[in-house]
């Protein structure tokens, strides 16, 4: 972790392991988790400050309420003194994002302010601005998400918003969120849309979880980009694994096959870190060898502290095998 210098880096990945720590060496985490907090708020850059705060909060979130709540406040106030008002609208979505885990009073706040601003823009900025504020809002308010969306003539930007949203309403409504895929007009949006719900589905509905995993893999065949490919055969395969296992392998064995047509240098180590964490369901050994074949320090850093919250997962969904006795 220490070779990871960028600041707006470096904060998140800090207060991860800090998350991660908790519960073995508690004074360790806190430490941890003031440095993260300490670092991002020493960014001079107002809007890369609050949104490198809001991605610390959100990694102490579950282990260090207090300290999540530190710096989603910290983001906010960051988020306000930004002159710019495109930016500002970006920065207090995304803190209101943060603020909502950890003190929902101030989030609505946060994102009440967000719209507004969203509202006032220029009509040029408007359905933008309104659409990026509403993505925020959709991870933690749904139904009020959709509804806004309604007046979002742009149906890529409506899109972008019912992608953020169906995730969220799968839990409660799984009939409809797959429904509402069929509105969502952008292939990558679609791709990601059935990703999540893959996702969501695998330790509730087997049958959908598969479903979603082929529509995911359908789409992504019409994708031109090899690590959009890759990533999603390989975060399919890591999700089904819970609904079948059978399937899993053959997707698995794909993204293994994909893996070798990514060439470019950071891609591939993107491609390396998304098919660790996919191995790593059923073979941890194979996904730390995938792992030790990314370059990039950042990259490298982040797919360890990944497979670790995988491990640390109350669902058990990346639990290494037992090793055979002696």
């Amino acid at each position: 972790m220490t070779k990871v210098v960028q600041p707006h880096l470096r904060a998140p990945m800090v207060a991860r392991l800090s998350a991660l720590r908790t519960g073995v060496a508690p004074e360790v985490a806190a430490d941890e988790s003031a440095d993260a907090i300490a670092v991002a708020t020493a960014i001079d850059d107002l809007y890369v400050r609050s949104f490198t705060l809001a991605k610390v909060s959100a990694g102490l979130a579950v282990a260090d309420a207090p300290a999540a709540l530190r710096a989603a406040r910290a983001a906010w106030r960051a988020a306000k003194a930004i002159p710019d008002m495109h930016s500002k609208t970006i920065a207090l979505a995304e803190a209101g994002g943060a603020l909502s885990a950890v003190d929902r009073t101030r989030a609505d706040r946060a994102l009440a302010e967000a719209e507004s601003l969203a509202d006032a823009a220029c009509s040029c900025r408007r359905r933008c601005l309104l659409a990026a504020v509403l993505e925020r809002v959709a991870s933690q308010n749904p139904e009020d998400a959709l509804a806004k969306a309604d007046l979002i003539p742009d149906p890529q930007l409506r899109g972008r918003v019912l992608a953020r949203a169906i995730p969220r309403l799968a839990a409660v409504d799984p009939r409809r969120a797959v429904a509402l895929m069929e509105h969502v007009p952008d292939l990558h949006e679609q791709i990601e849309g059935w990703v999540s719900l893959c996702d969501v589905f695998s330790g509730t509905d087997s049958e959908l979880a598969v479903f979603a995993a082929e529509c995911a893999e359908a789409d992504a065949g019409f994708s031109y980009n090899k690590l959009v490919r890759l990533a999603t055969l390989a975060r399919v395969a890591r999700s089904v694994h819970r609904a079948d296992p059978v399937r899993a392998r053959v997707i698995l064995t794909a993204a293994e096959t994909a893996f070798a047509d990514v060439e470019h240098s950071h891609q591939r180590s993107v491609a390396a870190a998304e098919l660790a964490r996919a191995q790593a369901v059923s073979d941890l050994d194979a996904g730390l060898r995938t792992a030790r074949q990314i370059v990039h320090v950042d990259v490298h850093a982040d797919a360890l502290l990944r497979l670790a919250e995988d491990l640390k997962s109350p669902t058990g969904r990346l639990r290494p095998p037992p090793r055979p006795t002696a």
